[in-house]
């Protein structure tokens, strides 16, 4: 399977020629992409200069409560703010996947947990693990002193193409972690949990099935009631997911279990078998989903009832990108000469280059 370089951001940015990645809570106040943050604490939004450095697989950083970034992961290096390396976070021999969640442990304000996806190409076919780590920082100095180094939650091989999404913090400190992959040909949508001492309970199978789940990104709705894919690319190379160009759950956010045991299955085209599905979001309020379907155009999916139809007259031009709704209620989306954003009538001015 062909690798993709990409770029990710707090929990996540990712840029592949002209795609934006991001998985991230509507509340946060800060973003990083390749040589720029994005501070919302600002109305509206600001962009300045942020020292990356050389990005190969992915970028992610993290703020705490609205105050400055505290440091950030380029590809398996953990850096402060100004670049410098700190620590290694995975296994540097292994590719990143397209999702990074980084979460402070409840109940020790200077620990923190990230979980990752790591992918190794083997002939004919892509090898995964769902992997965290988990360290602590020193307030005074930023040092970070690694505890769990990478370890693997979870293993699965010939092209399982995976995904990942962490829940907001629940009343008891906890937080629900959601893995969407194939394992040999079979979809499966997994949960953990980080409890808020810092302990991660095995996982639970919430749903399979044997269609398998070729995913570009998996998403949570602001509320918690909806978890979301868009499919990859497929083809060929999987007849039997072509049709599911978005798969959507039910959650019960108290729970973490599915509120409906059976997801819905949205096929928002025909003829599109080796079309893309890059980007996908939840509107603020969660009534609608917004899905871009790369060369051809925005697609919208009404969450009552579950119809869809396309967006007349969106530029085709910003459709390979990814796409995230940010703090201020602009979509966030990438093209070669810049970042964009969407309001919720559908007009797009560009925010930064």
């Amino acid at each position: 399977m062909k690798r993709i370089n990409q770029y990710l951001l707090l929990a996540v940015f990712l840029f592949t020629t002209s795609v934006l990645h991001a998985q991230l809570n509507v509340q946060a106040t800060r973003w990083a992409v390749p040589g720029m943050q994005i501070d919302f604490n600002n109305y509206p939004a600001t962009a300045s200069p942020l020292n990356t450095g050389t990005v190969v697989d992915g970028i992610n950083s993290y703020s705490y409560m609205g105050g400055p970034m505290l440091f950030q992961i380029v590809d398996q290096q953990i850096k402060s703010p100004s670049g410098y390396n700190l620590a290694t976070i995975g296994n540097s021999a292994m590719c990143r996947g397209a999702e990074y969640a980084t979460a402070k442990v409840k109940n020790d304000c200077e620990t923190f947990v990230t979980f990752f996806i790591e992918r190794g190409v083997v002939p004919l076919f892509t090898t995964e693990s769902l992997c965290y780590s988990k360290y602590s920082r020193n307030p005074v100095t930023g040092a970070i002193n690694m505890i769990i180094q990478g370890q693997v939650l979870k293993s699965d091989n010939i092209d399982p193409v995976g995904g990942i999404v962490l829940t907001k913090e629940r009343a008891d400190g906890s937080r629900f972690l959601y893995y969407a992959s194939t394992e040999t040909g079979q979809g499966f949508l997994r949960r953990y949990t980080l409890n808020a001492d810092g302990t991660i309970n095995g996982e639970t199978v919430l749903y399979t099935t044997n269609t398998p789940f070729l995913m570009a990104e998996l998403e949570l709705s602001h509320d918690g009631t909806r978890l979301a894919f868009s499919r990859v690319r497929v083809g060929s190379w999987s007849p039997n997911a072509v049709d599911n160009d978005v798969v959507i759950f039910e959650i019960d956010p108290s729970t973490g279990d599915l509120a409906n045991s059976t997801p819905h299955y949205i096929n928002l085209a025909t003829n599109d078998d080796f079309d893309h599905y890059p980007g996908i979001e939840f509107s603020a309020d969660g009534s609608e989903l917004f899905v871009f379907r790369a060369g051809v155009g925005l697609y919208k999916i009404n969450m009552t009832n579950y119809s869809s139809s396309q967006i007349n007259g969106f530029d085709a031009s910003f459709t390979y990108s990814m796409l995230e709704l940010g703090r201020d209620g602009y979509y966030y989306f990438a093209r070669d000469d810049g970042l964009y954003r969407m309001d919720d009538a559908y007009a797009i001015s560009p925010f930064a280059s």
